[in-house]
């Protein structure tokens, strides 16, 4: 028997990624992935964050995910952090979370106050962009350290959502709950003196209801801070032409303490530039936002119970001493008189 025709095993060699040319990678492979994806794989493989080190790459997942961040003021900004646009979508991506218990406190270096900071605002439906718009906030005069905080976005223009008018022909119920489903909003405050930013929004709202005084829409978004301070963002939509189409007549943010008061500005900028230094970042489960919400709403319920009682205790305790404070000299006149008669 010969051997001379049994050919020898052919070794085989297993193709990595690091085979593969970059352009290929970026250009034919990532474009085809859906971007929560790509940004999870380039800021956890070394090799695809050296693949992905360009600031264009970032910038085109930036300006899918968010249309406010093509605005100048936004690219502006975004050019002096440490790595760019990578840097602002790893501080953006995923909504600031604080575990019970977080504080502020685990870096204690004083935060230089910005003359400004920047709100990028971006509304969906059905994960297609309604409407978007970058504003400045000034901060450095003393009318907004003392003032109520309050940023309004797309409050100088109504925005006719046509995506939403098709929805609405069905009952109230119905429209209410594909708003809860649907909608989604960023709201990312950019600190230039940290060279930071973070999304200040939940992602759905946590509540969608029917405005008592005129039938309006209220959407509500919040995150609950540290010091149980309420980041709320309030989007109103009306109806015109006879209720066939949904106007967004505006969106506020606003902070509030456990009684429902509205902070300051020096106080709301504090917490919210030691939240986007110290923040986790975390994208939420499905209905954990609202759950979170809602424990932080039973919490004030609890707290004002309290309070109210307190209030009422008090009430009663100082209507007594008053009492006795009329009542015993009384007592003391009459006991002296009766003592004065002749037997």
């Amino acid at each position: 028997m010969g051997w001379s025709n049994i050919s020898s095993p052919v070794s085989e060699k297993n193709t990595q990624i690091t085979d593969i040319h970059p352009q290929i990678i970026t250009r034919h492979i990532l474009t085809r992935i859906d971007v929560a994806s790509v940004a999870s794989m380039a800021l956890t493989s070394h090799h695809f964050h050296a693949v992905c080190s360009d600031d264009k790459f970032w910038t085109q997942i930036c300006n899918s995910t968010w249309a406010s961040t093509n605005h100048p003021l936004v690219r502006n900004a975004l050019a002096a952090f440490p790595a760019g646009h990578a840097s602002f979508f790893s501080d953006s991506f995923r909504t600031l979370h604080f575990e019970k218990g977080d504080s502020h406190c685990r870096d204690t270096t004083p935060l230089q106050r910005p003359n400004e900071f920047i709100s990028a605002v971006d509304l969906r439906y059905r994960n297609q962009i309604l409407c978007s718009e970058v504003n400045v906030t000034d901060t450095s005069t003393q009318n907004f350290m003392d003032s109520c905080f309050e940023v309004e976005a797309f409050a100088d223009k109504k925005q006719l959502l046509s995506n939403i008018t098709e929805s609405c022909e069905d009952d109230e119920a119905t429209f209410m709950q594909d708003l809860r489903e649907n909608i989604t909003l960023s709201w990312i405050i950019i600190d230039p003196t940290q060279k930071r930013a973070a999304n200040i929004s939940s992602r759905r709202p946590v509540s969608v209801r029917s405005h008592w005084i005129d039938g309006d829409v209220e959407i509500k978004f919040a995150v609950i801070m540290p010091e149980f301070v309420e980041t709320r963002l309030t989007a109103m939509l009306k109806w015109s032409d006879c209720g066939k189409l949904v106007v967004l007549s505006g969106v506020r943010l606003q902070l509030h303490d456990m009684d429902g008061l509205c902070l300051s500005g020096k106080t709301s900028l504090r917490i919210l530039q030691e939240a986007i230094r110290s923040g986790g970042r975390k994208k939420a489960r499905e209905g954990e936002e609202t759950r979170i919400h809602g424990n932080y709403v039973e919490m004030k319920r609890e707290r004002r119970q309290v309070k109210d009682k307190t209030r009422r205790t008090t009430t009663l305790l100082i209507a007594a001493i008053s009492l006795a404070f009329v009542v015993l000299p009384v007592n003391m006149r009459f006991s002296v008189s009766e003592q004065g008669k002749p037997l």
